[in-house]
């Protein structure tokens, strides 16, 4: 038997076993998600460290000329929040599984939508896997990884309809 090789393993495993979660990371990300759902600025101002990051490398497949999302910064984060276009967003994570460790909170989760511009309404489900990170009390990370295709390929698109006078019907 080689004991060179059994004894880093079982520091490396008893460093593991010793691991706890996290009760408070876990209580702040539920708080971030149900703000982020509700798209609460004010409160999601509140949660962001200063230098939080919000990231999503799939957002590529939404067909965003920017690229994918990296978002760094509280008030850059919140300027593209606030930045729709007129376009009113709600999301309902149904979550399918969570879990903590060392303060990364993961959701496994079917994401509900929907978006409403001046000039369509879209809705639909699509499957996300969203990590949120937590040191203390705040969020310093958001990363999404996002079936685009899936949504986009579900999505009910409806024309809003136009008046006599060119005002959008509610």
């Amino acid at each position: 038997m080689n004991w060179y090789a059994v004894v880093p393993l079982s520091v490396v495993l008893a460093a593991w076993v010793g691991a706890r979660a996290d009760p408070n990371a876990v209580d702040v990300a539920d708080q971030y998600l149900a703000a982020y759902q509700r798209q609460d600025l004010d409160r999601l101002e509140e949660l962001y460290a200063e230098h939080a990051r919000f990231l999503d490398p799939t957002s590529t497949q939404a067909g965003l000329a920017s690229g994918p999302v990296a978002w760094s910064g509280r008030s850059e984060i919140l300027r593209n929040l606030r930045a729709t276009d007129g376009t009113t967003v709600v999301l309902q994570y149904d979550i399918l599984r969570k879990f903590e460790h060392s303060g990364v909170v993961v959701y496994v989760a079917d994401v509900t939508y929907r978006m409403v511009s001046p000039t369509q309404v879209w809705t639909g489900t699509t499957p996300v896997i969203t990590i949120v990170t937590v040191e203390g009390t705040r969020v310093t990370e958001h990363r999404d990884y996002t079936d685009y295709t899936t949504g986009t390929r579900n999505a009910v698109v409806e024309e809003r309809g136009r008046t006599g006078n060119g005002a959008a019907d509610r």
